[in-house]
């Protein structure tokens, strides 16, 4: 049915026996797994790493599996090569499918998981691999499955690149409308500057709390995650807090814009989040977050403040802001002091209307790739358990 072999590190003390043209496959691959086939590899090993070592050269096709740092991972090799010790080969015979082992293996992670052992790094013994047996449907029946999947992550992979395009896309646009570089049809007016202090004030985020007061309670607050996710904010992964009634505390409301105000890297500090949903009253802010609310609509547009501090300029603004060694802060003060060159209320409105329609578009495409994962793995659990036959397999038998 199945040749299954494994693999070797040829010694590091001999340099001859690396960088050759024989591709090797290692823990440093592992973001190349679960995609399907593997088509090239970070390092590679030489005639003489092989012929000195325990390493074996595998022919295209082979199925491999981790079986340690990242137990399940697996893929179908696109090209010869060796393999680490980290990994399974399994060599298909006449009755195997590659691609019915690999989707079955993909299925099967968990259990992998749950038999594999280890305190610092989970492993699964050899032995759980010479007694592994698996269901074996008609030949014709493990094709047309896996074309059946391969079909869906076909589907996957064009709208994750979809996504990757309007993504692009609407970066772009973002830092041509938001600097001014290009303008909208019908606006000529000159930007001009202003300071964050003369539209508006900045607030904190919930204090005096402790780990008791979370996860219970009937009021509401923002989460970290939820400012650093996105433009807009629509209040989906609300968190629950206990504030008594007549405890002061700031309330979030629609159009705030929400700051983080410290992040391990400066590039990401004060990333900006519009309250883009009608909050309840008791609805509040993470204590490490901040809230900035506009006096007024005749100077600044909520949203459009958050697009532009998203920005590439607005990133370069304020990580010039940032201080700090191993976590970064920024002050509210100073960011108030900060004045931006912004184009009239109106011009504003219509750029951001452009970009929610392109945030909306990918959010679209978001919910379809959602949608189209939920149906693969459907189909993975029914197919590979036999609880659903294909229409050609149930004619057969």
């Amino acid at each position: 049915m199945a040749f299954r072999g494994s693999g070797h590190t040829p010694s590091k003390t001999h340099p001859n026996y690396w960088n050759g043209n024989i591709k090797w496959l290692s823990l440093k691959d592992t973001f190349r797994l679960d995609q399907g086939e593997v088509v090239e590899t970070a390092d590679s090993i030489s005639e003489d790493g092989l012929k000195n070592s325990s390493a074996v050269l595998h022919p295209s096709g082979s199925v491999v599996l981790l079986r340690d740092a990242g137990i399940g991972k697996g893929g179908i090799l696109g090209m010869e090569a060796a393999v680490s010790q980290h990994f399974m080969v399994w060599r298909c015979g006449r009755s195997l499918y590659n691609w019915y082992l690999y989707y079955l293996f993909q299925s099967w992670k968990p259990a992998f998981d749950r038999v594999s052992n280890g305190s610092t790094i989970k492993t699964i013994g050899l032995d759980f691999f010479r007694n592994l047996a698996i269901p074996l449907p008609q030949y014709d029946e493990q094709v047309a499955m896996a074309h059946a999947l391969r079909d869906i992550d076909g589907y996957l992979v064009a709208l994750e690149k979809l996504i990757a395009k309007k993504q692009a896309i609407q970066h772009g646009m973002m830092q041509e409308l938001l600097t001014g570089r290009t303008r909208l049809p019908g606006f000529a007016e000159p930007w001009r500057k202003l300071h964050l202090r003369d539209a508006g004030v900045t607030y904190g985020g919930l204090a005096g709390k402790t780990k008791a007061d979370f996860d219970e309670g009937s009021a509401q607050f923002v989460t970290f995650m939820e400012v650093m996710s996105s433009p807009l904010l629509q209040g989906q992964h609300l968190g629950l807090v206990n504030v008594p009634p007549g405890e002061r505390q700031n309330t979030v409301q629609r159009g705030d814009v929400l700051f983080n105000g410290s992040s391990e890297t400066p590039e990401e500090v004060a990333l900006a989040a519009v309250v883009d949903f009608d909050p309840n009253p008791c609805t509040y802010l993470n204590s490490f977050c901040f809230g900035y609310r506009l006096r007024g609509s005749d100077l600044i547009d909520a949203t459009y403040l958050a697009y532009f501090i998203r920005s590439g300029s607005g990133r370069a603004m304020v990580a010039t802001l940032a201080q700090g060694a191993t976590r970064y802060n920024i002050s509210k003060t100073k960011l108030l002091d900060k004045h931006l060159l912004l184009p009239p209320v109106d011009e504003q409105r219509s750029i951001v209307s452009m970009l929610r329609d392109a945030e909306d578009s990918i959010s679209a495409t978001d919910r379809q790739l959602v949608k189209a994962q939920e149906i693969k793995n459907g189909m993975v659990q029914q197919l590979l358990t036999g609880r659903m036959r294909l229409p050609e397999a149930e004619s057969a038998a």
